[in-house]
C-alpha cells in the first residue's frame, strides 16, 4: 500500500469525531471484553488525549513514539504516544495537539488531523483520546528533556502488521493482567500504546 492510499484509508476509517465508545477487539476477544469491563466507570476516570502522528521519510511512513521520563509520575520510562490529561475546557484536539507541541517540539501548524479512534481506558484510570494525524511538511524535533528522552519512529507498516503483535501477561497490582505487546528494534511498546495501535490496526483493516 503506498502512502496516499495509506493517509486515505485512514480518513475514510476513522471518525471525524472523538470517539464516545469504548475501543472494542475482536483478534482477542477476552481481552477486548476486559477492556469493556471500564465502561461504567467511564465517568470517574480523567479525560486524556494523545497524538498518534505519522511522518513520511524517504517515501515511506512512519509513526513518532516518545520514550518517556523515569522519574514521570504517569507511565515512567514506557514508550508511548505524545499526550496527556486535558486541561480546563480544551476540546480531544487542541489537548493532543498542545501536548504534542509541548512534548516533541511539533508545531501546530504541521499538524493534519486524520480522524478519531474510540477512548481507551486505561489501568491508571484515564480515558484517552486517539486522535491519528499527518505532520506535514518537514519536523525537526525538539523534545521536553524533563519528559521525554528519546523520540523513536516506528514504521506504520511494522505497526499494522498483525504478526508482530502479541499478548502477554502482567502482575498490576497483584492482579495478573492481559496486555498487547510490541518489540521494534529493541523497543517494548506495551499496554494502552500498543492497546490502542491494535485498535487502530483493526479499525483499518477489520472493520467495515
Amino acid at each position: 500500500m503506498n502512502n496516499i492510499n495509506y493517509i486515505q484509508l485512514i480518513e475514510q476509517k476513522t471518525s471525524d469525531e472523538p470517539g464516545a465508545r469504548i475501543a472494542e477487539f475482536a483478534t482477542w476477544p477476552d481481552f477486548g471484553e476486559r477492556v469493556q469491563h471500564f465502561h461504567n466507570d467511564l465517568d470517574g476516570m480523567r479525560p486524556a488525549a494523545v497524538l498518534i502522528p505519522i511522518v513520511s521519510q524517504d517515501n515511506e511512513l512512519f509513526v513518532l513514539l516518545t520514550e518517556r521520563s523515569r522519574h514521570m509520575t504517569n507511565h515512567p520510562g514506557q514508550i508511548s504516544f505524545p499526550g496527556g490529561a486535558k486541561e480546563g475546557n480544551e476540546s480531544v484536539l487542541e489537548t493532543a495537539i498542545r501536548e504534542a507541541e509541548e512534548e516533541i517540539g511539533l508545531p501546530r501548524a504541521q499538524v493534519r488531523p486524520l480522524g478519531f479512534l474510540s477512548q481507551y481506558p486505561t489501568i491508571t484510570n484515564f480515558r484517552v483520546n486517539p486522535v491519528i494525524a499527518e505532520v506535514v511538511g518537514d519536523f525537526t524535533p525538539r523534545l521536553q528533556t524533563e519528559e521525554v528522552v528519546s523520540l523513536i519512529r516506528v514504521p506504520l507498516s511494522f505497526l499494522m502488521d498483525k504478526s508482530n503483535h502479541q499478548l502477554c501477561e502482567i502482575t498490576f497490582r497483584e492482579e495478573k493482567v492481559e496486555i498487547v505487546e510490541i518489540i521494534y528494534e529493541g523497543h517494548r511498546i506495551w499496554g494502552a500504546t500498543a492497546g490502542m495501535i491494535l485498535h487502530m490496526y483493526e479499525t483499518l483493516f477489520l472493520n467495515n
